[in-house]
C-alpha cells in the first residue's frame, strides 16, 4: 500500500491515460490515500475479436472452449433481463436466465444461460482471440482506494499511466503562487524556478 496525504488533507490525483497531453484530476474526499497503477488482465479494447458466454455458479464457463461465441469489443451494457422457467432437479430449483449486452459495433446481442434459483444470474465472460497481425495492447488501471481498501477512483488506458498526488493545491517538486487566473494559484517547479534565482543572483553578483 502506498498511502499519500494526512488526514485533513484534501489530495487531489493528476494523471494522464491513453497518451493524453492533457492532465485530468481527480478529487478525493478522503485522506490518506492509497494509489496505484495496476495491469488489466484481458481488457475490454475496441476493435478487438472475443469470444464470449454467459456464465453462472451452476454452469461455470472458464475456458476458450466453454466460449464458441465471437463479439467484436468493446463489449458494454450488460444485463440479465429475466428469468425463465424454473425447474426443481434433485430439490433443487434451477432457471433460465436471459441477458444481453451490446457490442463495438452497437448491436445487441442475446442469450441465455441456466443457474440455481434465486441469485445465481448470469455473468458475461470473455477472452481475448490473439491476432499476430495486430498484437493488443497493454492496458492498465489507475486504482485510488482509502485506507479500508475501498476503491473510490479508477481509471484505465494504455500502459503507462502517470500520476502524481498533491496534498495542498501543488504536488511535490513545485510551489504555488498567486495567479489572476482560475482556480487563483498556478504550480512552478521548483527545480527551473530555483535555477532562474540562482542565474539572476549570478548577474546581480557580476555588476
Amino acid at each position: 500500500m502506498s498511502l499519500y496525504c494526512e488526514i485533513g488533507d484534501k489530495p487531489k490525483v493528476i494523471y494522464r491515460a491513453n497518451g493524453d497531453k492533457e492532465d485530468s484530476i481527480f478529487y478525493a474526499e478522503v485522506s490518506p490515500i492509497d494509489v496505484s497503477v495496476v495491469p488489466v488482465e484481458n481488457p475490454n479494447l475496441k476493435d478487438e475479436i472475443y469470444a464470449w458466454n454467459f456464465s453462472t455458479n451452476l454452469n461455470p464457463r472458464t475456458t476458450l472452449q466453454d466460449m464458441p461465441f465471437r463479439a467484436v469489443g468493446k463489449l458494454t451494457a450488460f444485463r440479465v433481463t429475466g428469468t425463465g422457467s424454473i425447474n426443481t432437479v434433485n430439490g433443487q430449483q434451477i432457471a433460465e436466465y436471459s441477458a444481453e449486452f451490446r457490442d463495438g459495433n452497437g448491436a445487441l446481442i442475446t442469450g441465455s444461460a441456466v443457474g440455481n434459483y434465486p441469485g445465481d444470474t448470469p455473468k458475461l465472460v470473455k477472452i481475448l482471440i490473439p491476432n499476430e497481425d495486430k498484437p493488443p495492447e497493454d492496458i492498465c488501471r489507475l486504482e485510488v482506494r482509502n485506507t479500508n481498501g475501498d476503491l473510490i477512483f479508477s481509471a484505465s488506458g494504455k500502459c503507462p499511466i502517470p500520476f502524481k498526488v498533491a496534498c495542498g493545491n501543488c504536488p511535490p517538486g513545485q510551489i504555488e503562487c498567486k495567479s489572476n487566473k482560475y482556480p487563483g494559484y498556478c504550480c512552478i517547479p521548483c527545480q527551473g524556478t530555483a535555477a532562474k534565482i540562482n542565474n539572476l543572483a549570478a548577474k546581480v553578483r557580476g555588476k
